[in-house]
């Protein structure tokens, strides 16, 4: 038999004992179940038997009572005999035991605690209440006196039935009952558990028994499965064997050992024409051509037919005549006892290669004479520095002897004549040709740079890595663009310099017109400030007059230097998301007096919400110069519209807008020339020419646009266009707003003032200012170093200090009052005719408390002197 199936039927017979083991167990269980079941419920119903007999024997006594002498009262005290010995058998049957009746003595802690405990002694109370019973029924005896000499004994059999034992006997029923469900959980849950045993231990003998099984079989399914997979990889070899020699990129012909073809694939029906049946049988010289020499056949078949291998080029043709170039590889294939039996032939069709390497020599000669026709140098080096190419421009560019260069030279033994004579630097010239040598050996990335020839030639050398190590290396004379871009930056530094002093002269005109404005100006607001001497309407007029050319003045001088910066590209802009509401609005509020007082009405049409790439300050500078201009040339009583519109191209275009007498079609095409009033410096409206070419630039500087459309006697639309961003959200305190010239104190100056000024038309305005301010003692100073003497000596509580004075400037005034503990703290305010945004920011980051340009505006210097007189009170 075999060892498997022995295996088998043992493991099988140990189940079935197993599983009958598990039957008698739980039978055995069954039966104990059943056991304390039937134990229960006849201790139970004798219990209760106890208390029904109690009940009897009460109510038969009570009846004993009632009855006369004869048969009936004899039967009805029997009965309560019979009940008093009932009751007495019960007791000893639960108290010892009664087999025929299946009841066991007590057992349980309970139940002998409820017979004999020392508050529920039922053995003690029961025969107490039995043999009050017995007194009862022996006081009624078989002769019974009359009913009027009995005693009445009603009331004691009555508390027979109330009696405590009668409760007693409640409890023992329910206790037994308890006992009895207690019990029999526990045989069920030892059922429960043996059943969890039986399944486990089932599961555990049935595993033992087929997992030999089991790992049999998967043994034979994974031997089944390896042999499968060998076969199926077998033949997956000769299926891809097959495919390969199908699907070969050459062609695959195999003859028999006389030469008949047995096999072709498709990559030779594809080269040849001849599809496999055609072929087959026949010889491959039907593909034979007149244009491979004889010789060629012959020693193929002598080489093959002696068992080598052929290699060789053939020029075939196809079946359709077309001649077609071949390399051939012919193998023969011996049987096992070395015979030859086919030979096998691998042919790749080279058309296209031979094509490529006629297209090759053909380039070759190209580049042959594209290289002598090049007016630089050109030569290229393989990775060990040979010289592969090069062109007779080489030799001349290099200085090198004539027929010294050739193909396969070293690079070394070239260069070697530079080095000794010395065109690489004074030294050892190995060393020297060593170093230029690592260039072209470490090169990596393009380098380009210029050679100096011993002619005094400049030639720019450009060297290119090819990849594999080797060098492009290019020579082109610059010598002429060498002296050009001399001459050009001669041009540009000339140029250069003639800007700079173009620019300095402006700055100095812009210094030397503000000194003495700041006279015309500062009087001119004295004498309207002037309370004790008030001017007379026609003088006030006057001084209006000599206030608004002053301001034009002004107003000139810092259009021509902003002009000038704009013109030598030195305007410095920050470009970033600008809300154009804001902008907007800001310009709208400083042209609304001026519109007003020419009867025009100003409307704004632009969306909400927008935002366009500009810098803040010069998009303001632009819009209120077209607005300004829109109300200057306006007719009275006429409209200013600025209007928006986003366009495709992604841009805002803002429009402004007037209803004036518009621009000549002759003065259109000078709009935005400088200095170029178009006719209105014959009108009565002021302005320099200047605005609309600041404008321009501005614009154009931000990436933008700007044009204009003018109808004479109808008006004019000025435009700039700007690119939209995402709008950025920008908190109220962020935004910037218009500064206004602060109105005068109105509170009395107090303190000591030092003024250090060389200009006697300055100190005299300053001298006027304060004289209206008793409370104020000026100390005029001529020069930096009486200045430091005034300050310590009076320590005074304010100074104010021009810039550019003789000796030492302000800023040297600054420095050595900061630098004494004695006049360190005493706050210093600058006055100069230097007005550019740069030197503002300079004085007030050297440490200057405030700083004022000239022309003084008198109200804002009282009340920037009140100020500091305020915090050093």
């Amino acid at each position: 038999m075999n060892p498997l199936v022995r295996n088998l039927i043992y493991r099988y017979l140990a189940v079935m004992a197993f599983l009958l083991l598990m039957v008698v167990v739980s039978r055995l269980l069954l039966d104990r179940v059943l056991s304390i079941e039937q134990t229960s419920s006849a201790e139970a119903n004798v219990a209760g038997q106890q208390r029904m007999l109690l009940h009897r024997i009460s109510l038969f006594g009570m009846e004993l009572d009632r009855l006369e002498e004869g048969p009936l009262r004899v039967k009805v005290r029997a009965e309560v005999e019979r009940a008093i010995q009932r009751m007495e058998a019960n007791h000893r049957a639960l108290i010892e035991g009664d087999p025929e009746r299946t009841i066991l003595p007590l057992r349980t802690d309970s139940m002998r605690a409820l017979y004999y405990g020392p508050t529920a002694q039922i053995d003690r109370d029961l025969k107490a209440t039995l043999e009050r019973a017995r007194d009862l029924l022996a006081e009624h005896g078989p002769s019974a006196p009359a009913q009027a000499q009995f005693h009445d004994h009603r009331a004691d059999f009555f508390l027979l039935v109330n009696d405590p034992l009668f409760e007693v006997l409640d409890r023992a029923v329910s206790q037994y009952a308890r006992d009895s469900a207690e019990q029999i959980a526990h045989l069920r849950r030892y059922n429960y558990l043996m059943i969890g045993f039986f399944i486990i231990g089932l599961a555990t003998i049935s595993f033992w028994v087929f997992w030999p099984v089991v790992r049999r079989l998967d043994r034979m399914i994974h031997e089944i499965t390896e042999a499968h997979a060998r076969q199926a990889e077998a033949e997956k070899g000769r299926r891809k064997l097959s495919y390969a020699v199908e699907q070969a990129p050459v062609s695959v012909v195999i003859t028999d050992s006389q030469g008949r073809i047995e096999y072709v694939n498709a990559k030779f029906t594809e080269a040849s024409g001849y599809t496999l049946d055609e072929a087959i049988g026949h010889n491959p010289r039907i593909l034979k051509s007149d244009e491979t020499d004889r010789q060629v056949h012959a020693d193929m078949w002598r080489t093959i037919t002696a068992g080598r291998t052929w290699q060789g080029e053939l020029k075939n043709r196809r079946k359709d005549g077309q001649s077609f170039w071949e390399h051939v590889s012919i193998s023969p294939l011996r049987d096992a006892n070395g015979a030859i039996v086919n030979y096998i032939g691998l042919k790749e069709d080279i058309s296209q290669r031979k094509a490529f390497e006629e297209e090759l020599r053909e380039k070759d000669r190209q580049l042959s004479v594209a290289l002598a026709s090049m007016a630089g140098g050109l030569f290229m080096t393989d990775r060990d520095l040979r010289i592969l190419v090069f062109n007779d421009k080489v030799e001349d560019y290099l200085m090198l002897p004539k027929g010294l260069l050739y193909p396969g030279l070293s690079l070394a033994e070239a260069l070697r004549v530079r080095a000794l004579r010395g065109d690489y630097g004074s030294g050892d010239p190995e060393e020297r040709l060593a170093e230029r040598l690592a260039g072209y050996r470490d090169l990596t990335q393009p380098m380009v740079y210029e050679d100096s020839l011993p002619d005094g030639r400049v030639i720019e050398v450009v060297r290119v890595p090819t990849g594999d190590g080797g060098v492009v290396t290019a020579f082109t004379d610059i010598s002429r663009r060498k002296r050009a871009e001399r001459d050009l930056t001669q041009a540009v530094e000339m140029a250069e310099q003639a800007s700079l002093a173009k620019s300095e002269f402006l700055s100095r005109m812009s210094h030397e017109l503000r000194t003495p404005m700041n006279a015309i100006l500062g009087f001119s607001q004295l004498l309207d400030m002037n309370v004790k001497e008030p001017l007379t309407p026609k003088q006030k007029g006057w001084v209006a007059q000599i206030e608004k050319a002053g301001q034009h003045l002004l107003e000139l001088a810092n259009d021509v230097l902003d002009l000038a910066k704009v013109e030598a590209g030195r305007i410095s802009l920050s470009l970033e998301p600008i809300a154009v509401d804001s902008v907007i609005e800001e310009c709208r509020h400083l042209v609304t007096n001026q519109a007003q007082a020419m009867g025009l009405t100003l409307t704004v049409a632009v969306p909400a919400g927008l935002a366009v790439r500009a810098d803040r300050v010069r998009l303001k500078q632009v819009l209120l110069n077209l607005l300004s201009n829109a109300v200057k040339y306006n007719r009275p009583n006429g409209r200013v519209t600025l209007a928006g519109e986003p366009l495709p191209d992604g841009r805002l275009r803002l429009s402004v807008q007037d209803t004036g007498l518009g621009i000549p079609l002759d003065h259109q095409a000078n709009i935005f020339q400088p200095f170029n009033r178009l006719g209105a410096e014959n009108s009565a409206i002021q302005g320099t020419g200047i605005g609309l070419a600041i404008v321009k630039r501005l614009v154009e500087a931000m990436d933008g646009r700007i044009g204009f459309t003018s109808t004479p006697e109808i008006g004019t639309t000025f435009w700039i266009e700007l690119d939209v961003v995402q709008a950025a959200a920008l908190a109220p305190g962020d935004r910037p707003t218009e500064s206004r010239t602060p109105a005068a104190p109105s509170v009395a100056l107090q303190g000591s003032v030092l003024y250090i000024e060389d200009n006697p038309a300055n100190v005299n305005l300053i001298q006027s200012v304060f004289a209206d301010h008793p409370g104020i003692a000026l100390t005029i100073a001529t020069s930096g170093d009486d200045g430091l003497w005034e300050a310590h000596r009076l320590r005074p509580d304010v100074i104010l200090s021009d810039i550019n004075l003789p000796g030492m400037s302000g800023y040297d005034i600054l420095k050595a009052l900061r630098a004494d503990p004695e006049t360190r703290a005493i706050p210093l305010i600058a006055i100069s005719a230097a007005a550019m945004p740069s030197d503002i920011k300079k004085g007030l980051e050297a440490g200057f408390q405030a700083y004022l340009t000239k022309p003084i505006d008198v109200a804002k210097l009282l009340t920037v002197l009140a100020r500091i007189l305020a915090k050093t009170a």
